[in-house]
């Protein structure tokens, strides 16, 4: 499992690791729209946990990555798995949808 650990001070960084000839994988592309659209749906939240789960091909026309991400607001935590949608044809986001997890019933103590 791909694990990236990101601690956002209310600012997203738009490209991770981003250099000269840096080809960036695709599950960084669609995390970095999962991580925009988490902080959409919980607008008051700080993007705390990233980590990529992996991909999934739906069809020839549907591929779905999976991340699951926590975010926080004061004490409040919540672990959300965040699924995009992308056709591998044209390479554009179909859709996001969203998850939320109970921490206990989903991870235990592993996920931090």
């Amino acid at each position: 499992m791909y694990v990236v650990r990101l601690f956002v001070y209310g600012v997203w960084v738009a490209h991770l690791f981003m250099a000269d000839g840096y080809d960036q994988p695709d599950h960084e592309k669609w995390g970095e729209l999962a991580a925009k659209q988490i902080l959409e749906e919980y607008p008051d939240y700080k993007l705390v946990t990233y980590s990529y789960e992996g991909e999934h091909a739906i069809s020839t026309m549907r591929n779905q990555y999976t991340y699951t991400m926590a975010v926080k607001k004061g004490g409040e935590e919540k672990i959300v798995n965040v699924y995009v949608l992308m056709n591998p044809q044209t390479e554009k986001p179909v859709d996001v949808y969203f998850d939320e997890m109970e921490r206990e019933a989903a991870y235990g103590d592993s996920f931090h």
